[in-house]
């Protein structure tokens, strides 16, 4: 169960499980330009709507866990 921030890669791990009352998550290799591996993409379209993520993607905003649950990204 992830208790706190995931950024980048941690953002997948978050997808399994995250709890619902703390931490934020984010894509920050755009914040930086880093490019988007093909795996990254393929598994966050997977598991997400490709509006969500594009956007948490494209723009690199950081989300709380109540956001991330409302938008279907978590579910605990």
């Amino acid at each position: 169960m992830v208790n706190g921030h995931a950024f980048a890669a941690g953002f997948y791990l978050a997808l399994c499980q995250m709890r619902g009352d703390r931490g934020y998550l984010c894509f920050n290799e755009m914040a930086f330009g880093a490019a988007a591996c093909y795996h990254n993409v393929v598994m966050g379209k997977d598991k997400m709507d490709t509006r969500v993520y594009q956007q948490l993607y494209t723009e690199a905003k950081k989300i709380d866990a109540e956001e991330a649950f409302l938008k279907g990204i978590v579910y605990t």
